[in-house]
């Protein structure tokens, strides 16, 4: 069954051979009954999916299901039959992922006083190197409320 994003007004030119167009309009989260693997680009339903336990796909590299060191999906298609044995792995990396997913969302307030920035930059080291091979101390005033 393939289903478009909702506001997908222009669809697929040709529909794969076998598919079932879904056009259901759907409200909240989404269900996972009978799903064998869900396929994305990068939707959050990629995101509903890992933490329902279902196995994805999520094909564009900016997913939140790829995060480097955490990655909970598979990146194309033709690893789908492997995908049974890739479940138990990913059930291992399931709880730093969500982890880090929860470490990666900010409010306004955060963001505006600092505090976002001032998490993101204990993960830098303290020199950085630049793109000619020579290093940069990182310099950064955050506003007085953070320090």
């Amino acid at each position: 069954v393939l289903r478009l994003h909702p506001q997908d007004k222009v669809g697929l030119a040709r529909w794969p051979e076998g598919a079932e167009r879904d056009n259901t309009p759907r409200r909240g989260r989404p269900s996972f009954n009978d799903v064998y693997c869900v396929v994305t680009m990068s939707s959050t339903v990629g995101v509903h999916a890992v933490l329902a336990g279902v196995p994805t796909v999520a094909v564009d590299q900016t997913s939140m299901t790829r995060v480097p060191a955490h990655t909970v999906s598979l990146a194309d298609l033709t690893m789908v039959p492997d995908i049974d044995e890739l479940i138990p792995s990913w059930q291992r990396k399931r709880p730093a992922w969500v982890n880090f997913l929860a470490h990666s969302q900010w409010s306004v307030a955060e963001l505006a006083s600092g505090e976002a920035l001032k998490h993101a930059l204990a993960y830098l080291p303290a020199r950085l190197p630049t793109a000619d091979g020579t290093q940069v101390t990182k310099l950064v005033s955050l506003p007085s409320s953070s320090r």
